[in-house]
């Protein structure tokens, strides 16, 4: 009889280490590509494809979506981005299509980069271009620089606007983004459109709390960065935002959405974070 009691025993013991191993194991990623994007690189003069990053969501994520890609540095919205001396900006003058757009830098006329670029009257940063980002304070007026989200104080993620239309992704929405080489992460707000050539932009201060070379002319990082981007989570108005308010805000969706295990489930690079 008391071996029977054992193997019921031990039995009950089995099912129940089960049990807790099936809680301290990630749930799974349950996720299926949503969209596919091709990052392209120059060389010799032309954009040629560098490598595709997939964007994946679950059907019960609420509209979140998450990729990993590399870390290009984006400057827009500094005050001291881009000078008329290239020495003396953060950024190069082309990557602000300097001559040719206004979707950077502040035309003086509306539309007609021939006419000339506005620059900041005064102040420590008189003399700069005023640089813009797509997430701005409507409040303010077009030339005033303070009206835009400074890519030196703000964690920011850009955004290619092909992928923020698939994602009903809006300027404004917060995200969440890892550095996989170093468990670096942080609560990011989605401030600017990006270039199409790459999805995988953020701001001089998102790669500074992700411990990422932050110059916009020689920093970045390869493809270790997950990112995480959740729609419909602007303020109203979407901006200006306490930048503590909606890294906290971030974080939270992020930690609903399945936090670090949901992580290493979808991504085996991960697999070492805590």
């Amino acid at each position: 009889m008391r071996y029977v009691t054992g193997g019921i025993i031990l039995a009950g013991l089995i099912a129940a280490s089960q049990f807790q191993d099936a809680d301290a194991q990630p749930t799974g990623c349950n996720a299926a590509v949503i969209h596919t994007h091709i990052n392209k690189v120059s060389k010799k003069g032309k954009m040629v494809p560098e490598r595709t990053v997939d964007v994946r969501a679950g059907a019960n994520d609420d509209g979140a979506a998450f990729y990993m890609s590399k870390m290009a540095i984006d400057a827009d919205g500094s005050p001291n981005a881009y000078h008329p001396d290239p020495g003396k900006g953060l950024d190069a003058l082309s990557s602000a299509g300097f001559g040719k757009s206004c979707n950077v830098l502040v035309c003086k006329v509306e539309g007609q980069p021939k006419q000339g670029y506005v620059t900041i009257p005064s102040g420590p940063f008189q003399g700069f271009f005023v640089s813009m980002s797509t997430l701005n304070d409507k409040s303010k007026k077009r030339e005033d620089h303070e009206r835009y989200v400074s890519a030196t104080h703000v964690p920011y993620v850009a955004i290619a606007n092909s992928v923020a239309k698939k994602l009903k992704m809006a300027p404004g929405d917060v995200a969440f983004a890892i550095n996989l080489k170093n468990g670096e992460r942080s609560g990011a707000i989605f401030a600017d459109i990006g270039t199409e050539n790459t999805l995988g932009e953020a701001s001089i201060a998102l790669a500074e709390k992700l411990k990422v070379p932050s110059s916009p002319k020689t920093g970045g990082a390869g493809y270790q960065i997950f990112y995480v981007v959740f729609p419909n989570t602007k303020a109203t108005p979407p901006w200006p935002r306490d930048t503590s308010e909606f890294v906290k805000a971030a974080t939270e969706k992020f930690e609903k959405w399945g936090g670090i295990n949901r992580v290493k489930a979808c991504e085996p690079a991960a697999k070492n974070l805590s």
